[in-house]
């Protein structure tokens, strides 16, 4: 019989996923699906963000969370050892007291497989902590919890909400005090007052620098509700001296480089069309003729039309989901669970005279 991790992983390689795949897909770092498919929950900062993710993460395999829920609840009773040296006497012969281990022994095992069936058959699924789709648990009505290390989470909150939020493998408070023209948020660092549309940074681990953005998006006065959108903010990595920037489409890590791609020329720039087909589930980002930076979570089946005059710059997290034609023309922005950033723009060619359409990758 296969153990939880055991589950977790075969029913991961059959479907043909990697775990930087799932960790994309549900927004569950990579090392606590490691840990999961290890069974080393010793990583977890309690039993409700293991619960959590181990639901998310077995819902997400297609498999039935209430019975690996309650395998993993199984395993911890049968983990407890049981107090055979309290039932021994040891001043008795050695027969007996094998028997006495072997009838604790089974005993303890017909219990364990007593309470498995029993837990896997009576427990309704509301027993379990509830998961949303984007890797948070819900332990109470109020009460979140979110791994916010490489992801932007936005969702709406009520006044009184509690947002547990684990930052480099810390755990964070963020309280919405207050839901009234603006709302105040009660933060580690201290509280800050949002009117619509403010976008502000807080310190979480107290290191002087800023670690998370939050902007309020949105008010419901009537509910007392606000959308607030959180974000992992990139830390500024100082390049030694002696480094050069390297040409667009190029990289200081030569593994690395790709070439630039030429989707058409023309005599002068002209608008361009992008159709998109999403094959998987992913986060987009893009931004066109330098407006704003859209970002957005698009499902499997989900299309997009950009109309773009000039330039595009798209980040994808799984480019082998994203199927696109740029003026009918079919483009491959990577592999399926790569990474990939782009810059489609036109430019000169000094040789031909001829403006080409050029497809850009960005380190």
């Amino acid at each position: 019989m296969d153990t939880l991790g055991e589950k977790l992983s075969s029913s991961r390689e059959k479907k043909g996923y990697s775990l930087e795949q799932v960790a994309r897909d549900t927004n569950i770092a990579k090392k606590f699906l490691i840990a999961l498919e290890e069974e080393d929950f010793s990583i977890f900062p309690g039993e409700p963000y293991l619960i959590g993710f181990l639901k998310n993460y077995s819902d997400y395999l297609g498999l039935d969370s209430v019975k690996i829920v309650a395998l993993h609840r199984n395993m911890k009773l049968q983990e407890q050892p049981a107090p055979i040296e309290e039932l021994l006497d040891t001043g008795k012969s050695r027969v007996p007291a094998l028997l006495l281990i072997i009838l604790v022994l089974a005993v303890a095992g017909a219990v364990g497989f007593f309470l498995y069936n029993y837990i896997t058959t009576r427990i309704p699924e509301t027993a379990v902590e509830e998961v949303a789709e984007a890797g948070e648990v819900v332990e109470s009505e109020n009460t979140y919890i979110y791994d916010i290390d490489t992801v932007t989470i936005e969702d709406r909150f009520p006044e009184g909400t509690e947002l547990e939020i684990i930052f480099l493998e810390k755990v964070y408070t963020i309280i919405v005090k207050e839901v009234s023209a603006n709302v105040i948020l009660s933060l580690p660092d201290g509280e800050l007052m949002f009117n619509i549309g403010d976008e502000k940074t807080s310190d979480f681990n107290g290191d002087g620098t800023a670690d998370i953005s939050l902007v309020l998006n949105d008010i419901d006065l009537n509910k007392k509700t606000a959308v607030i959108k959180l974000s992992p903010l990139e830390k500024t990595i100082e390049e030694p001296e002696s480094s050069e920037l390297p040409e667009p489409g190029s990289s200081n890590i030569e593994s690395r480089n790709q070439n630039i791609t030429v989707i058409l020329d023309a005599e002068n720039p002209e608008p361009f069309v992008i159709n998109v087909v999403f094959r998987g589930n992913t986060l987009l980002r893009y931004m066109f003729d330098r407006g704003e930076r859209v970002e957005k979570y698009f499902d499997k089946g989900e299309t997009l039309r950009l109309d773009v005059y000039r330039e595009v710059m798209i980040w994808i997290a799984n480019a082998g989901s994203f199927k696109a034609k740029i003026s009918g023309i079919d483009v491959n922005l990577g592999r399926s669970g790569e990474v990939s950033t782009h810059l489609i723009k036109w430019n000169k060619n000094p040789d031909s005279g001829k403006y080409e359409l050029q497809m850009i990758p960005v380190y």
